[in-house]
């Protein structure tokens, strides 16, 4: 048995140890190197007498790395926030220790001592943030388990009011995190008080996952969605214990609210400066390929930056429906019912060029290349914002909340389109011819129209720019027009077309919306 304990209190794995004592003398002996380069150029003194005190300092620096637990387990089996933590208590102790020793007892200079184990901290610090990303970015986190298709699930529990005491809990928690007039809102647009109303505020997935399945009608995060990391693994979760049409409520603080508490607080010019390092602190870090697991294990993903677009786009990328958003005290509360099981999940990317699955010829699936002009997620959204806002002039979508501001200004100067070039190389478009569209688009066609379109490559310049149609019909009758003439003769139907194309951008000045 003791030797089980002394096995387990060991401070040492000699592997690593080793490994890791390679690495150190080789950094201490770098730095070294660099503080004598600088002290010969600024006070042309020759240091080879600090040989024997600097490798004392780096045996002292290696025991209080024992003591800190450096040793233990590698950086394999840690993480980086861990690994910092101990690497900078290792600095500290070594760096003030070695020099005041060096001060008081001896006549070397202790600036040499102390600079040459910040240098190795600093050193050391950089070679493993370069680790950690390079390994992140290699192993990326588990992906989300898939829910295997279920039958259909109705609600297995009876619903029957709670006690008067339980009511008065329910509302005092909300009362407490949101106020009184949030506390108004969700009593007239849920029922609290009944008993399958799971009513839980975490930010910690497997506290769904231990609910009973199919035991609750609605359930409701207080947790702001900004501080829960997994917030996709938190609505599979939610979504497999949920009945058919069970309700879930969430809420969370929009990038907006930021933006403008942001702007308002700080003087102008200077408001903009504050704004763009939060936004690249809180949402562009998280989301970078080298960076975002990194994020997480410094801040456990508290605090990030959300559109609304997005947060909607993810509960319907997990298989809900929103029934409404409600804007409330800086807070937007999302209620939303389940429909189906979630999407296939795979590991997104969130790079200015993104590929997106449209219908090509022979009805096959191109992975046309654009300029990312929309939020996150947003591509999951098509029939929520086709049911709110329907088509407008043109056949756009009408205020489509989808569309960032840069992208919207990309839109109008077609950048957003130039990498669809690739696909003109790839042999997936031509030059002219009609837009590759999303299966949901494709679907408002009529029949004949999908069939005639798909009969041909789609084209990098539609005939929409010959035509400049106003109307969905119109969009129509000016597509068949241009392919009925493509069929009897595709080489002069496409060279009339691009001049003509041409003739409207250049002199008439029109503009993509």
């Amino acid at each position: 048995m003791s030797k089980k304990i002394y096995k387990n209190m060991s401070l040492i794995n000699k592997k690593i140890f080793f490994r890791i004592l390679l690495r150190e003398v080789l950094l201490w002996i770098s730095s070294a190197v660099l503080i004598w380069f600088w002290r010969i150029i600024s006070d042309k003194i020759h240091e080879e007498e600090y040989v024997v005190i600097i490798l004392l300092t780096m045996c002292w620096w290696i025991i209080i790395g024992i003591f800190c637990g450096r040793y233990k387990k590698g950086l394999k089996r840690s993480n980086f926030l861990y690994e910092t933590i101990r690497l900078f208590i290792t600095t500290i102790i070594c760096a003030v220790t070695a020099s005041l020793v060096t001060l008081l007892y001896s006549d070397y200079s202790h600036n040499i001592i102390f600079f040459t184990t910040i240098g190795v901290c600093v050193i050391s610090w950089f070679m493993m943030l370069g680790y950690y990303a390079y390994r992140y970015a290699i192993n990326p986190e588990e992906k989300i388990t898939l829910y295997d298709k279920r039958e259909p699930q109705p609600l297995q529990s009876f619903p029957t009011p709670i006690s008067k005491r339980d009511q008065d809990d329910r509302q005092h928690i909300v009362e407490n995190i949101f106020g009184k007039e949030i506390l108004n809102m969700l009593m007239e647009n849920v029922n609290l008080f009944l008993s399958t109303t799971k009513l839980i505020s975490t930010h910690d997935v497997y506290n769904f996952l231990s609910v009973r399945s199919y035991h609750y009608e609605t359930m409701i995060n207080l947790t702001l969605l900004n501080n829960i990391r997994g917030i996709n693994k938190l609505f599979c979760a939610i979504n497999s214990k949920l009945p058919d049409n069970g309700k879930l409520v969430c809420c969370f603080i929009p990038q907006e609210h930021y933006k403008n508490r942001i702007l308002s607080k700080y003087p102008c010019g200077l408001n903009y400066i504050i704004y763009s390092y939060f936004f690249l602190i809180k949402r562009v870090l998280p989301r970078m390929l080298f960076t975002s697991r990194l994020y997480y294990d410094i801040t456990k993903g508290k605090g990030r930056f959300f559109s609304e677009t997005e947060i909607l786009g993810r509960l319907y990328f997990c298989g809900f429906a929103v029934d409404n958003v409600i804007k409330k005290a800086g807070r937007t509360f999302v209620f939303a019912h389940r429909i189906k099981e979630p999407e296939k999940q795979v590991l997104r990317s969130y790079g200015p060029l993104i590929s997106l699955p449209r219908i090509g010829k022979n009805q096959e699936i191109i992975n046309v290349y654009k300029m990312r002009t929309m939020h996150p997620y947003s591509e999951f959204l098509q029939d929520y914002i086709y049911e709110k806002n329907k088509l407008q002039e043109g056949g756009k979508f009408a205020n489509d909340i989808r569309i960032t501001t840069i992208g919207a200004f990309m839109r109008r100067t077609w950048i957003d389109e130039l990498p669809m070039i690739l696909n003109f190389i790839k042999g997936d478009m031509k030059l002219v011819g009609v837009r590759p569209l999303s299966r949901q688009y494709f679907g408002l066609y009529p029949k004949d129209l999908q069939i005639l379109r798909t009969s041909v490559k789609p084209g990098l310049l539609p005939p929409f720019y010959v035509d400049m149609p106003k109307t969905q019909e119109e969009i129509f009758d000016s597509e068949k027009r241009y392919l009925e003439v493509y069929k009897k003769s595709p080489f002069l139907t496409d060279l009339s077309y691009f001049f003509r194309i041409f003739y409207t951008i250049i002199f008439k000045r029109a503009r993509s919306k």
